[in-house]
């Protein structure tokens, strides 16, 4: 299961570097939920939560549940089958497909 995930981690890193290397990614350490920065989008936590439900249709853990530290944050659960995990990659990309261009 280890080296499953390990995968997925893998996939969402290098997915992140060539689609959206604006967002920065933080490797996880002995868990599988990754945080990802999306401060460079000009976004606080709560339009970020809303376009992503709304226009990307994918759910996230907003950052700032976490404290006042995690604001412009999301927390992506990596733990899953690599069919779902490119998937919701795919749905976050389109989340901010208006705004990528600016962001770049």
């Amino acid at each position: 299961m280890l080296s499953y995930v390990e995968k997925n981690l893998e996939q969402a890193i290098a997915f992140f570097r060539i689609s959206m290397p604006w967002v920065g990614v933080t490797r996880p350490e002995g868990t599988y939920l990754v945080w990802l920065d999306f401060r460079k989008s000009g976004l606080d936590s709560e339009k970020i939560t809303e376009l992503l439900l709304q226009k990307g249709r994918v759910a996230l853990d907003p950052g700032h549940w976490f404290g006042r530290e995690g604001e412009g944050y999301q927390r992506l659960n990596i733990a899953c089958p690599a069919e779902l995990l490119e998937d919701g990659l795919r749905r976050i990309h389109s989340a901010f497909e208006g705004i990528r261009k600016e962001v770049e």
